[in-house]
């Protein structure tokens, strides 16, 4: 018996050397290599370790071993990192727009045009500032899940809020778009046509781009995406120059523009849809995990070229949409034009509405992504799932999102609500404090890149961010729940 027990060590050693000598296509395999497989196993739950160091820990271990530290410590599936600069950047910018620019142009009438454009230029550099931040807590914490992140970084309460946040958001903003499709069937009259078009459309179009493993498969979509809101930021210029310059028959008067509002409640109400309009954080790590060559630096490439082409669609549109109705512009600007009489503008009305259709259509599996990436985190720990569960998940939830916009006719307090609990903690909150945490620990292990000053702006940039977007949640809070009380009285 003893001699058994001797020899049979030996033997497990023999076999771990054979299976390190294939896995490695190495000819050598040192004695101390043979003597790490008998080190106990890394702890499923150390969140310290880094990939590489899982690396060198599956080079050195058995095939059964290595899985399991693989499983245990890397929560976040291994993406194939195949996206370019010009992919993610589109990808990225369809994340963004939706359902909040066709609101712009009511805003600028709130705040005033030139407030407008301010407040669109700062929420631009936040958002640019933000998503690089998110990039930096995604090295920071090893993982590219965005609640992962906040959790590792911020701790837990944070991270379940984000949690709730994105749940919550990507929701709300789903079931606007399905209910933003049904709007826009202009040329259709009857409303059961109408609810029958949008569950096709959300069967045969939404919900099969929605079932791509990847993002980077989506691009083209998002091209097209761009390129429809590229033809209604066109439409809107040109009609304003046209008021402006010809005696095109508008069917009113328009009132003067107004540069600067004076009023207090019409900002506070416009907050929500200027953080909206810039909204694609919840997907910015899942597409930086998917950019080829993927770095800090190819990612502010990327996060640049997005604000920016985002900002200049914006003011495109909010000014376009504002100088053709001024002060009788409605909080979807499209539907201004179904009181406008010159019957020359009507085609170009209806491709406008074609057009925001199919940015839905585009748009729809972006956010529908990041819902399925935030519920397989909640329920399945983040493990990866066949492809045929992945299908329930989206199949379910698109059918669930649109017998929801069956029941609905307004977006507006839908959109405000997830805007004030959910899309501001997303763009600004957590960002601003993730870099926060991250400046102050660069301080505290100088490495001579950044002097302590510019250490010390930043930090202080991350707490402004924080500071905003924590008033940005009680403000707006506020707001909708005065129109929702004023809402009560009237109908009473």
């Amino acid at each position: 018996m003893t001699t058994e027990n001797r020899e049979q060590p030996v033997i497990i050693e023999e076999n771990t050397t054979k299976i390190i000598q294939s896995e490695n296509k190495n000819d050598e395999v040192t004695t101390e290599n043979t003597h790490q497989t008998q080190q106990p196993a890394v702890e499923p739950n150390n969140q310290e370790i880094n990939r590489q160091d899982i690396q060198v820990a599956t080079e050195q271990v058995s095939v059964p071993e290595a899985a399991q530290i693989q499983q245990g410590v890397s929560k976040t599936p291994e993406v194939v990192a195949t996206a370019s600069i010009a992919s993610s950047s589109f990808n990225l910018i369809n994340t963004i727009l939706g359902a909040g620019i066709l609101t712009i142009p009511y805003c600028f009438s709130k705040t005033g045009w030139v407030v407008g454009i301010i407040l669109q230029v700062a929420t631009a550099l936040i958002s640019h500032y933000t998503f690089t931040s998110l990039c930096t807590g995604s090295q920071m914490s090893d993982s590219f899940d965005y609640s992962t992140i906040v959790k590792r970084i911020l701790g837990r309460v944070a991270g379940y809020y984000s949690t709730f946040s994105l749940l919550i958001f990507t929701a709300f903003v789903m079931v606007s778009f399905c209910i933003i499709t049904r709007d826009n069937l202009v040329f259709i009259h009857q409303e059961w046509a109408k609810m029958l078009v949008m569950w096709l459309v959300l069967l045969f179009l939404m919900m099969t781009l929605s079932l791509f493993k990847d993002i980077n498969k989506l691009w083209i979509t998002s091209f097209l995406a761009v390129v429809c809101v590229s033809y209604i930021f066109v439409f809107l210029i040109v009609v304003s120059i046209l008021a402006h310059v010809t005696d095109i028959d508008l069917g009113f008067t328009r009132k003067p523009a107004v540069a600067f509002g004076t009023k207090i409640l019409p900002y506070i109400q416009a907050l929500a849809t200027y953080s909206l309009c810039f909204c694609g954080h919840f997907n910015t790590t899942n597409i930086y995990a998917e950019l080829k060559d993927r770095s800090p630096k190819k990612m502010n490439k990327v996060s640049a070229i997005t604000a920016y082409s985002v900002l200049i669609l914006n003011i495109g549109i909010g000014m376009g949409g504002y100088f053709i109705f001024t002060g009788d512009v409605l909080s979807d600007v499209l539907k201004s034009f179904e009181s406008v009489p010159n019957v020359q503008l009507k085609p170009f009305c209806i491709i406008a509405h074609l057009c925001i259709i199919i940015v839905m259509i585009c748009s729809y599996p972006l956010l529908c992504f990041c819902f399925r990436t935030t519920l397989n985190q909640i329920i399945f720990k983040n493990k990866v799932l066949m492809y045929k569960h992945q299908v329930i998940v989206v199949v379910t939830a698109s059918l669930i999102f649109c017998l929801v916009a069956s029941f609905l006719n307004d977006i507006g307090i839908v959109l405000d609500i997830a805007s004030a609990i959910a899309g501001i903690p997303l763009v600004l909150v957590f960002p601003g404090f993730i870099q926060y945490k991250y400046q102050k620990r660069t301080y505290k292990e100088e490495n001579g890149e950044r002097s302590k000053k510019q250490n010390r702006l930043l930090a202080a940039e991350g707490i402004f961010a924080f500071l905003v977007g924590c008033a940005g949640v009680i403000i707006v809070g506020v707001g909708i729940s005065g129109s929702v009380t004023s809402i009560m009285k009237v109908e009473e």
